[in-house]
Parts: structure tokens; C-alpha cells; sequence
């Protein structure tokens, strides 16, 4: 028997005993008993009460292979066995492995596509949620201003427009004074 990483359960193909079991039409007891006695591969994954093993789809197939040519499991009598092979659940149990394998691996494909989906729309939403409260601070920053900058823009408005009224008076004082200064033939005749 072999330790191994997850990488190398995820690159090839491996159930665990249970599914094995049912694949066999056996228990899982008799699964395991079929690895202690090397007529199935399998592996360990954990440690300690979490330990279990994962048995090779490839060794699995064989022995369903010997079973279907001998008539019968090894460590089981003959009798037991055809008894067994005439059950609906040996039929239904009989769903080759690899396809179980192969729907196991297409729902963790799609649950991992859900996934990452999820954690983009959590990014985005949090993404989002700091930009909208940056454009707060800024529009809050920019009132401020505003209400600050108004007062003096009205008051530089008022003053411009005083200063343009003392200086449209004091060109009506100018054009006097130089009307008067004009001597009487010019006033008379114009030029």
C-alpha cells in the first residue's frame, strides 16, 4: 500500500471502498481484505481515524474482469456467488467504475467552475463597495469645498460689481470734467 498526495488522487483515477463494494456487489470489509491481500491497489489518504483507502479503478476493472470470467469473487464460494449475480442490486451495482469516476470528476469540475464564479462575484462586490464609498468621500469632499468656496466667489462678485459701478462713475465725472474743459467753439460746433 501507498501514501500519497492529493495531486495524485485528483490525476488518476481512484474511489473508495465503499464505491468499490458497490461496484463488486461485496461489503466494504471484503474490499478491504482484498487490498490486505493485494488483489486490489489501493492507497491511504489521512492519518490516524481518518484514515482511508482509495482503491485504483484500474485494478477494480481486473477484478470485476476475474469475476465475470471465473463466476465468481475470489475469497467467496461458488454457490454465494451465483446467488449473488442473479440480484437486481449485482445489476444495478455493476454501473462500471469508470463512469461513476468520470460523473464524480465532470460535478467536481463544475462545482469548482461555481466556485471560483462565487469568489469573483465576492470580489467584485467588495471591489464595488470600496469604490462607492471613495466616490462618497469624494463628493462629500467636493460639497465641502463647494460650501466653503461659495461664500467667497459671492463676495468677489459683489465686490467686482461695486468696483465696476465706481468706475462707470468715475467715467461720467471724467466726460464732464473734459466737457467742461472744452472751450465754446468746439462745444458749439461739435468737434
Amino acid at each position: 500500500m501507498q501514501q500519497h498526495s492529493d495531486t495524485e488522487t485528483n490525476n488518476n483515477e481512484w474511489v473508495t471502498t465503499r464505491v468499490a463494494a458497490t461496484s463488486l456487489g461485496v461489503k466494504p470489509q471484503q474490499v478491504r481484505n482484498y487490498i490486505a491481500n493485494g488483489e486490489l491497489e489501493a492507497v491511504t489518504e489521512g492519518e490516524g481515524a481518518k484514515r482511508r483507502y482509495l482503491v485504483s479503478v484500474s485494478s477494480l476493472e481486473n477484478l470485476r474482469a476475474e469475476q465475470h470470467s471465473g463466476g465468481e469473487l475470489p475469497g467467496q464460494d461458488h454457490a454465494s456467488s451465483t446467488e449473488s449475480s442473479a440480484t437486481p442490486k449485482q445489476e444495478d451495482a455493476s454501473m462500471p467504475v469508470r463512469e461513476l469516476a468520470a460523473e464524480l470528476g465532470e460535478a467536481c469540475y463544475q462545482l469548482g467552475r461555481a466556485e471560483a464564479r462565487l469568489e469573483l462575484t465576492i470580489e467584485a462586490k467588495s471591489s464595488l463597495r470600496e469604490q462607492l464609498h471613495r466616490e462618497r468621500e469624494r463628493a462629500d469632499r467636493l460639497e465641502a469645498e463647494w460650501e466653503r468656496l461659495v461664500p467667497n466667489v459671492l463676495a468677489e462678485k459683489d465686490r467686482a460689481n461695486a468696483e465696476r459701478e465706481r468706475a462707470e462713475q468715475f467715467e461720467t465725472q471724467l466726460r464732464e470734467a473734459l466737457e467742461g474743459r472744452r472751450g465754446w467753439f468746439r462745444r458749439f460746433f461739435g468737434f
